[in-house]
């Protein structure tokens, strides 16, 4: 019997949110209660940000007049940004997919960029990958695996700039309990911007987080489940595999 995976589930996921309402419900706003439009709202989002709203409800409770006011503003925003989101991916992912095509067509007949690949390449963004691809086409010749060489590099690329994020974590706010190389590894299968943003919310909690290593495993988990475009570094031989 095959094993469902209860992190992507929709039904669990529906199921983890309501619980948590109700919670907050029975414990905090006790007079002014999330309602029902409310929480089947929450549930058209990804679970980590309808989880991340309802604990920035329960932080502002003692200022909130209208839970549900506030909920339904900060879900709309949510879907709002999602949409910008997806335009801009649709375009950025069209660029480099062009480029990727010619490639394939005129330099890379028998060997050509995989989807896999070229996936990995919109993580790092459009400057950056249409350098990469003007590498690959001056080493045509030499190039046995364009696909191979592409992951490498958006690989480096994004260990590199995470690394020097987190050194500085490291010696300016994680003192005591630094960032460990699993944890970086685990950033790193992220867009850049993505895991600068998970390092960023890690640093403004700082004194709330008792072992920001794990904090920043789970975070990569949650965002990996949900980003189609995150690249699986166990093709590459690493180790870190996403926190089912």
């Amino acid at each position: 019997m095959s094993q469902r995976n209860t992190a992507t589930n929709p039904s669990n996921s529906n199921d983890t949110i309501h619980r948590r309402a109700t919670w907050l419900n029975g414990n905090v706003f006790i007079g002014k209660p999330i309602n029902l439009s409310s929480i089947r709202a929450l549930m058209t989002l990804n679970i980590a940000r309808a989880l991340y709203l309802l604990q920035l409800l329960e932080e502002r409770s003692s200022q909130l007049r209208d839970p549900n006011g506030y909920l339904m503003t900060a879900i709309n925003h949510e879907h709002a940004q999602a949409t910008a989101a997806a335009r801009e991916d649709e375009w950025s992912f069209s660029i480099i997919h062009r480029r990727a095509t010619w490639l394939n067509a005129n330099l890379f007949l028998d060997n050509p960029i995989s989807r896999q690949a070229i996936l990995t390449m919109h993580n790092i963004g459009i400057p950056h990958a249409l350098e990469l691809f003007k590498e690959i086409e001056k080493k045509a010749n030499h190039l046995r695996s364009p696909s191979g060489y592409l992951i490498k590099a958006v690989v480096n690329f994004n260990w590199n700039n995470i690394h020097r994020r987190v050194t500085w974590l490291n010696a300016h706010v994680f003192i005591d309990c630094s960032i460990n190389s699993e944890a970086t590894e685990a950033l790193s299968c992220l867009a850049t911007d993505q895991a600068f943003s998970i390092l960023s919310r890690a640093e403004k909690a700082a004194s709330n987080i008792g072992d920001p290593s794990n904090y920043l495993k789970v975070a990569a988990s949650r965002a990996l489940l949900g980003n189609p475009t995150a690249f699986n570094k166990s093709e590459e031989g690493r180790s870190w595999k996403p926190i089912a």
